[in-house]
């Protein structure tokens, strides 16, 4: 009832060296001989979580050890070696689990009321908590860096500050929460790229900036999915649920559409270029099995052309392939977003790529991912060619889906682990 598990112990009906299993430990039980051997056990048990199973596989659950009393005759060698080898398993599972047992840390998150809810959409959708290391606890307060007056109440180390204005919110910061560090968002074109400046430091940032003239390098957070189609996505389960069906990711070969293109026109060149590939000859019959829908002007209007979020999210369940062309920044929401709904995003490396003043801006995604996953183009001049392609192999192109599913999840925890690093580092 309390989460833990009793054992018996029958020396008499287990072999030496046998490994005994139970719910929740593990008891390794070495005796040296057969028929002289006390045992003191030691049990260790972890407080019940419904993370048990993650930890589990993570940490191989908890450890028992037991240790053998030797009597004086028992002094052989092959004795004296195994009782020194559990010495040091015991030693190493007791520091994993007081790691284990250790109460998360508890990390308030300041965020800037004059940012709409986009900026924060990686804390509004847990995947901090999803992709984190489960040392941080967050907690959320929304703040004004327009008030300029002391926030309410103490706000403790560690803190991190969230904010899309640079030097007037990182002023006002300077002045109320000095103990925080910063994160940058919104810094679509890395107007701020200095992470030495001890005025206005930026510990974090929401787009990835790499040039070997600048000293020192920010921790970069992902985008990941914008709340508004996460919020879509949880109706869309539901929904799901009412009917008695689970709303699960299915294989890229049993997928409706091929392919979606849904984006504004007016962000960049590379999505006018697409636009016009689309319209191609050499796309004819591939757009038959397509959803394209593209405004000629970016606006949260939806009656200017633009698709509602249960709509994309929708379209994103069902596509095989998401068409992701460099927008203000060649990261975008739809990246994190198509991936999360099992769709393959497909993106070029043209000249509005490698013009963008955040220099290579995907370059964290493209050195840890490989050939494998997403689709990189030169130029979408390339798009018919290689979707064409892909689609010969059915079993290869599920095989992919599934192999950019393992590399995200790997991805945003490490980039989800740096960021905490740099959290609680600031309490040590």
């Amino acid at each position: 009832e309390d989460g833990k598990v009793a054992v018996d112990l029958m020396p008499d009906k287990l072999e030496p060296g046998s490994v005994e299993r139970v719910p929740g430990d593990m008891l390794i039980l070495t005796k040296c001989d057969q028929s002289e051997a006390k045992y003191t056990l030691r049990r260790f048990s972890l407080r019940k979580s419904t993370d048990f199973v993650s930890f589990g596989v993570f940490l191989i659950s908890a450890f028992v050890l037991t240790v053998l009393v030797f009597s004086d005759q028992m002094t052989s060698s092959p004795c004296l070696e195994r009782r020194s080898e559990l010495e040091k398993i015991s030693e190493g599972h007791k520091q994993e689990e007081a790691q284990i047992l250790k109460e998360p840390t508890r990390v308030t998150v300041l965020l800037d009321v004059d940012l709409n809810d986009f900026g924060f959409s990686l804390f509004l959708t847990n995947e901090v908590v999803q992709f984190g290391t489960g040392r941080a606890r967050y907690s959320y307060r929304r703040v004004s860096s327009e008030v300029w007056k002391p926030l309410p109440g103490l706000v403790e180390s560690p803190c991190l500050f969230v904010t899309s204005h640079a030097k007037s919110a990182l002023t006002w910061k300077q002045r109320f929460a000095p103990q925080c560090a910063t994160f940058l968002t919104k810094d679509e074109f890395c107007n701020v790229t200095s992470t030495n400046d001890s005025t206005y430091p930026v510990e974090v940032r929401q787009y990835e900036y790499r040039d070997s003239k600048i000293p020192g390098r920010n921790v970069y957070l992902p985008l990941g999915p914008r709340i508004d189609f996460y919020r879509a996505v949880q109706e869309l389960k539901i929904e799901a649920a009412q009917r008695h069906i689970e709303l699960e990711i299915q294989p890229s070969s049993q997928r409706h559409f091929l392919f979606n293109a849904i984006f504004s026109r007016d962000t960049s060149p590379s999505r006018e270029d697409l636009a016009e590939v689309l319209k191609s000859e050499e796309m004819g019959a591939l757009r038959v099995r397509s959803r394209i829908q593209i405004a000629e002007k970016w606006s949260r209007d939806l009656s200017t052309g633009q698709m509602g979020p249960r709509a994309y999210a929708a379209t994103l369940l069902n596509s095989a392939f998401t068409l992701a062309p460099t927008g203000h920044n060649p990261e975008s929401y739809r990246i994190f977003e198509s991936i999360e709904a099992g769709s393959i995003p497909v993106i070029a490396l043209d000249d509005s790529y490698k013009s963008h003043p955040c220099i290579d801006a995907l370059a964290s995604i493209r050195e840890t991912l490989g050939k494998d996953g997403m689709i990189f183009l030169d130029s979408w001049n390339d798009l018919p060619r290689e979707l064409s392609r892909l689609l010969q192999n059915k079993t290869e192109l599920d095989a992919r889906q599934r192999r950019l599913n393992e590399w995200y999840k790997i991805f945003m925890k490490a980039q989800v682990e740096r960021l905490e690093a740099v959290l609680l580092n600031q309490t040590q």
